[in-house]
């Protein structure tokens, strides 16, 4: 099983890779890890160096927000890989995990309740829409 599991550095994400640990126990699986950041205005319009310092920056917040996420596979002895994307989150991770053949994606909610979660519109929820493999979503 092939398994992409977004994360953020939130809580929630942290909580969604203790599920995987779970429900991974004594199975085989291959776990990608996709963090999404912001896309960044006109960096087209930058300098090969200061392109690449950004490019370098925005790698660096991924890594970072995935750390604990990370730690929590890594003390299961789960293998995965991470990947640092730019874009929408919601078409990125549903993009990454038809690229990457995943056949499950899981996620962390951030629990804005219903009104916000309406109002800001949910990334789990737009992963469900656009998905066209199972999604957990873990609160």
């Amino acid at each position: 099983m092939k398994v992409l599991l977004a994360v953020d550095g939130s809580k929630c994400a942290v909580r969604a890779a203790r599920f995987l640990v779970k429900l991974l126990a004594g199975r085989e699986a291959q776990v990608e890890l996709v963090n999404v950041q912001p896309p960044m205005a006109y960096v087209d319009l930058l300098s090969g160096a200061t392109r690449a310092h950004v490019e370098r920056l925005i790698a660096e917040r991924g890594r970072s927000a995935a750390r604990q996420t990370l730690d929590v596979l890594a003390s299961a002895r789960i293998a995965s890989r991470l990947q640092v994307l730019s874009g929408d989150a919601a078409p990125v991770i549903v993009s990454a995990a038809r690229e990457l053949g995943c056949g499950l994606i899981i996620m962390g909610t951030r629990g804005l309740g219903a009104v916000a979660g309406l109002a800001l519109g949910s990334v789990s929820t737009k992963v469900i829409h656009l998905a066209k493999v199972p999604v957990t979503v873990v609160k």
